[in-house]
């Protein structure tokens, strides 16, 4: 069975970075986005009701889909340091963009909302 793999270019935010790789998981491929957020910095998790909490997106007219998003658990809903998005996907375009927003927060302030896009070009074949 063959598999298509991709790697992004990292996309740097103010506080955060974030780059996106594909795995094959048993003959599923999931799309992987780590994510690294600065020292003493957060973003906030799915479900957070004190700040913008972190979404993935991909345009409309894009055959990608996302499904089962996972994101990492956290009691107080901050993620820091550096994590993984997961995501089992059906199909991999050739070549495409997913849009990811944060916001960075410290003790003390939050930064303005930022919209990274990781992209990709030229998905090439891996033999499993």
């Amino acid at each position: 069975m063959s598999a298509e793999t991709i790697t992004s270019k990292p996309a740097t935010g103010r506080r955060v970075r974030a780059a996106l790789r594909t795995e094959d998981r048993d003959g599923r491929v999931s799309l992987m986005v780590e994510i690294g957020v600065e020292p003493d910095w957060h973003v906030y998790a799915p479900g957070s009701d004190d700040g913008l909490p972190v979404s993935l997106t991909v345009p409309a007219e894009s055959a990608l889909r996302l499904n089962d998003v996972r994101f990492p658990e956290t009691a107080d809903r901050h993620l820091s340091g550096t994590f993984t998005i997961e995501a089992d996907i059906d199909t991999l375009p050739s070549h495409g963009t997913i849009h990811l927003r944060t916001q960075a927060c410290s003790g003390q302030t939050c930064e303005a909302p930022e919209h990274l896009q990781l992209t990709w070009a030229d998905a090439t074949p891996k033999e499993a």
